[in-house]
């Protein structure tokens, strides 16, 4: 499921399904291959986020979606624990990413949403905090008073918690009919709905995925979402993934039991550092915080050996593209990127695809496979990554001849080249 900032980066309830990259990868663990050390992102931060067009509902799926509103809205508290599993076919190949959460909300606006090992997402009723176990950072701000909708959130809540929980976002919601249409184009009963069985069928807002959602009879919360993801990694020029599910599955759900008062306190951990919150109703990535200042030198070895330092450049347009071979969105854009190099380097530009802490001879091989002509740093410890402040990929930074960046685009969709383009064309004048 996708929803509007990095990362990242989910269907039935996500704002767009531009995003599902973006929060998944941050939020299941590949049992092969690890944890990443940043997030996926697949949207470029600087479109702006358009209006949503009203979703179509079917009369029968407008009387489900008053049960399920009138529930999670007179819910007094809420427990709940599940799995979130990631099913994708790549070039043949299977892969699965798990991971278990825990969460709890308390009306009005308490609430405590955990991936051990990951992240962790909540409310005090006084802050609304998220942090990040991987590099120990977190953000905090004012909590909204009462109970409030998706959009009044920070962009980390916005982005992560409709991928991972929506019911914890259906619960929080001060109206959450309004919200499930906000995320939808089109609402309807699902054909394998039956008596006693009732689910409902869900057009992602920009028609890239389509979600069953599954409804306890009893209870009318959500107990499982099903999420076809195939048709976003074809918009995106995946046609080498033959299948893209995503299921989370809902094995506690406890309406109404008395919560400790001290469940949802928080305070950052030692030597925690605090990020700045952008609110989920704002552009996704603003301005990054590099954009006019100088760039953050660096060493870095290219694929053979030799060392690349950014300020033999200057005078030069450079362009630096952090991204790693697990990364979907990575891949996607790197074809584009490629191109750009070809073009516009017998000009001068500079380009460096800037791979994140994978060894020579995986990322020789990708390039191999792929048919790719570009050149390669390696940015082995993630040392230049922490410099740039990249916590989301695919990441690209420009920098102007005086060695100033000009212009950072998290994220990917099948204009970026374009847009690359008309911004290098600007700066090499």
């Amino acid at each position: 499921m996708s929803v509007p900032r990095h990362t990242a980066a989910a269907a039935v309830l996500s704002l767009t399904a531009m995003y599902l990259t973006c929060a998944l990868p941050g939020a299941v663990r590949d049992v092969a291959a690890g944890v990443p050390i940043v997030r996926p992102f697949t949207r470029p931060a600087t479109r702006p986020v358009s209006e949503p067009v009203p979703a179509t509902v079917s009369p029968q799926a407008a009387e489900l979606l008053k049960r399920i509103s009138a529930a999670y809205s007179s819910l007094k508290s809420l427990e709940l624990a599940g799995n979130i599993s990631f099913a994708i076919v790549e070039q043949g190949t299977a892969r699965r990413h798990e991971a278990r959460f825990t969460s709890a909300f308390a009306a009005p606006n308490r609430f405590r949403h955990e991936i051990p090992g990951e992240q962790l997402f909540g409310s005090t009723g006084r802050k609304v905090y998220a942090w990040s176990e991987h590099n120990n950072a977190y953000i905090e701000t004012d909590c909204p008073p009462g109970r409030f909708v998706l959009k009044e959130l920070p962009a980390d809540h916005a982005q992560a918690l409709p991928a991972q929980n929506p019911s914890l976002v259906l619960a929080i919601s001060r109206d959450p009919e309004a919200e499930l249409r906000r995320w939808a184009s089109d609402i309807s009963v699902a054909s394998d709905s039956a008596p006693g069985q009732p689910a409902l069928r869900v057009v992602a807002a920009d028609r890239s995925s389509v979600a069953t959602v599954f409804l306890d009879p009893q209870s009318w919360l959500i107990r499982r979402v099903v999420a076809d993801y195939k048709l976003l990694f074809a918009s995106m020029g995946r046609d080498d993934i033959s299948s893209a599910v995503l299921a989370i599955d809902y094995t506690l759900i406890r309406t109404d039991a008395p919560l400790a008062d001290d469940a949802f306190e928080w305070s950052p951990p030692p030597g925690a550092r605090e990020l700045a919150a952008v609110s989920g109703e704002q552009n996704r990535d603003q301005q990054s915080p590099l954009t006019g200042r100088p760039a953050p030198d660096f060493a870095l070895k290219d694929l053979d050996g030799r060392v690349v330092r950014l300020a033999d450049l200057r005078g030069s347009v450079v362009l630096l593209d952090f991204w790693a071979t697990w990364c979907p969105p990575c891949r996607a854009s790197m074809p584009g990127i490629a191109a750009l190099h070809k073009e516009k380097s017998p000009a001068g530009l500079k380009v460096f695809a800037v791979n994140l802490r994978e060894d020579r001879g995986k990322i020789a091989q990708f390039l191999r496979e792929n048919k790719l002509d570009l050149p390669v740093l390696m940015d082995e410890d993630g040392a230049a990554a922490g410099a740039y402040g990249i916590t989301a990929i695919p990441a690209t930074v420009l920098i102007g001849k005086d060695g100033v960046v000009r212009t950072v685009i998290v994220g990917f969709e099948p204009s970026m080249k374009q847009t690359l383009s008309r911004v290098v064309e600007e700066l090499m004048k």
